[in-house]
């Protein structure tokens, strides 16, 4: 059998066909939402089989090969233009495809029984899949997305180039006269083949480019609209600091103020007064900084120096500052942390991640209850410190938000003040001092959270 005979440029064009039909759905696969994908390559594998029933002559019933040969290229073709329409953002003409599979089907049976020659169904096949191919290449043609248009008009001309083979292949079946075998070799069918075989290749390399370009495009989009939200948000953070900051200072000092005053002293009530006032303007300047801190972890400006610290100096540090809120609230506060024991930490951060973790223990614990913070050396050379407090504890279920930004966990529909955001500042912090933060937890005995560090030597 000579290489160019028309079966084997067909069994090539199918295997071609499936491959790129295969190709396609690899990249649909990485990429779903483009549906346009999906089509080519159905279009694409519906095309291969109707080349198999053609190329299957004798194997199968001459009735399949000369009607739903033609019938399911055709047909294939019309999936194709269905993918070209959703790729530029059309609906996509659904009843093109029974319309024009049964008159194919129908055209094809009849001219098998009434014209047994087979030179005209060839050539009402070759015109009707080159008038598809005339469409898709005006399809992709018009109303292309900027970012894929060089892609697309180089699609366009291969199926430019498809429909013109295939019309002067309509042309040349005709001139030629009447045909017994649909496979009889001819010089123009074996060029005309030959260049479909490139053609399935060029268009399908087109259609992938395609995607993957606008796959970019979007994430380029994504991006630009990322960092102008960043923008956005820096210049909305500064201009809160400003803004806010800058009142509630005044508030809190004339609060000052009127509280000191000792020519004009203020009764029980008004004092009292006066101290809600100062907790919640500090409440809220807590909240300010700890926004302004996330913020600058998030666009990477945070500084570290990270140097050996003691340990229990800094524990004893942050017991000071949380003991009065403690006593408030009747809380035994005990310490068990060995002298000497050093990490390797930026001292102000550390302070900062610990007393988020006392300052939620006092908050979250019960009345008359307890907080024991214990260090000691951990595996694989770290530092743990840990805080033990006798709360609630926290519901299995409710792990894992833990410590996302602004998860209070149920804890907004109660009284306790807090913002939500201490806990995933702290691991943060934590972990780009190179350390790791954790907990456990048992509902209704209380919770444990821990800080390991790097030990220094």
């Amino acid at each position: 059998m000579p290489l160019l005979d028309i079966r084997s440029l067909v069994v090539a064009l199918a295997v071609a066909s499936v491959a790129s039909a295969i190709v396609m759905v690899l990249v649909w696969s990485v990429s779903p939402r483009e549906r346009s994908l999906r089509l080519w390559a159905g279009g694409r594998l519906l095309a291969t089989l109707g080349g198999l029933l053609i190329a299957g002559r004798g194997a199968v019933p001459d009735v399949l090969s000369f009607t739903l040969g033609p019938t399911f290229i055709l047909c294939g073709g019309i999936v194709i233009l269905w993918g070209a329409e959703v790729f530029i953002g059309r609906r996509p003409r659904y009843w093109l495809l029974p319309a024009t599979g049964s008159a194919m089907f129908v055209v094809t049976t009849y001219l098998t029984f009434v014209a047994p020659d087979g030179s005209l169904r060839v050539a009402i096949g070759s015109a009707a899949v080159g008038c598809v191919n005339l469409a898709i290449a005006v399809r992709l043609s018009v109303a292309t997305p900027v970012e894929t248009r060089s892609t697309c008009r180089f699609t366009a001309a291969f199926e430019y180039a498809l429909a013109c083979v295939m019309l002067g292949h309509a042309a040349a079946i005709l001139q030629q006269g009447p045909i017994t075998d649909i496979l009889a070799p001819g010089p123009y069918r074996s060029a005309a083949l030959l260049f479909w075989i490139v053609g399935v290749i060029a268009t399908t390399l087109g259609f992938v480019a395609m995607t993957v370009q606008r796959a970019l495009a979007e994430l380029d989009r994504a991006r630009r609209a990322a960092e102008e939200a960043n923008r956005a948000k820096s210049r909305f953070i500064a201009s809160m600091n400003h803004e806010l900051r800058t009142p509630l200072h005044a508030v809190l000092g004339f609060a000052r103020l009127l509280a000191d005053d000792e020519q004009e002293p203020l009764s029980q009530r008004q004092r009292q007064y006066i101290d809600y006032i100062s907790g919640g303007g500090k409440q809220l300047l807590s909240l300010i900084d700890e926004v302004l801190d996330l913020s600058r972890i998030e666009a990477g400006h945070v500084d570290l120096r990270i140097e050996p610290v003691e340990v229990d100096a800094v524990v004893a540090e942050c017991l000071d500052l949380v003991h009065p809120m403690a006593a408030q609230r009747k809380l035994a506060v005990s310490s068990a942390c060995a002298p000497g024991l050093r990490a390797l930490a930026d001292h102000k951060r550390l302070r900062q991640a610990l007393l988020n973790l006392l300052s939620n223990a006092v908050k979250y614990n019960r009345e008359q209850g307890s907080i024991a913070v214990e260090c000691a050396l951990a595996a694989g050379g770290l530092v743990r410190v840990a805080v033990k407090d006798t709360g609630q504890g926290i519901a299995p279920e409710r792990f894992d938000a833990m410590f996302q930004p602004f998860s209070r966990l149920g804890a907004e529909q109660t009284e306790t003040e807090g913002t939500g955001i201490g806990l995933n500042l702290s691991k943060t912090l934590v972990e780009l001092m190179g350390g790791r933060i954790g907990f456990t937890s048992e509902p209704g005995r209380g919770s444990t959270f821990w800080i390991e560090l790097p030990r220094a030597t």
